[in-house]
């Protein structure tokens, strides 16, 4: 057992354990000794990944500014999250910096909230970081004009990231050919 703490508070959310017994922490908050990555969000990304060695002494790697609901680790060590980012009330927002070429650049400009208060739609983001917490491989939207929330993400032997959630987007994209197509 060990702490993980910081000057606001932080909390643990997930965790991943490699084929080498290595523990990848996900959590929320800022903690103590965990630089922000480049390309990462604290705003509305936020979070951090720590990884530690098997007995747990050890911090191997860390970043913060990127973070997520849910995490995954490939054979090489690269880290994939999935998260739910809500974009301020008030505008404008920077926002996370997607990747160039990634599957979605942009967040959802949907309004979601009740009929007094018109709110942004939360959206999905999944993420990609080298296995020394210093790049971010890619970070994409994964969207329809109303958003969606991460249920999941396990990573395949191929390094392709699997992700399970929700969507009241009918716009969400799909691939053709698939199971269901349409949005009931």
């Amino acid at each position: 057992a060990t702490y993980i703490g910081g000057t606001v508070d932080t909390a643990g959310v997930g965790i991943v354990i490699d084929s080498a017994g290595d523990a990848f922490l996900l959590g929320s908050g800022e903690p103590t000794g965990v630089a922000p990555i480049a390309g990462g969000d604290p705003a509305t990304l936020g979070g951090f990944v720590v990884k530690l060695d098997p007995t747990g002494s050890k911090m191997q790697m860390g970043f913060a500014g990127l973070g997520g609901e849910y995490i995954g680790v490939d054979g090489e060590g690269n880290v994939y999250l999935a998260g739910l980012a809500t974009p301020p009330l008030t505008p404008p927002s920077a926002g996370p910096t997607f990747t160039p070429g990634a599957l979605q650049t942009s967040e959802p400009n949907g309004i979601c909230g009740g009929d007094f208060v018109a709110i942004p739609c939360p959206y999905e983001y999944v993420a990609k970081v080298d296995p020394g917490g210093t790049k971010i491989v890619y970070l994409t939207g994964l969207n329809g004009t109303f958003g969606a929330t991460p249920s999941g993400v396990a990573v395949d032997a191929d390094g392709n990231a699997i992700v399970a959630g929700t969507t009241y987007s009918p716009d969400f994209p799909v691939t053709p050919d698939t199971f269901e197509s349409l949005y009931a």
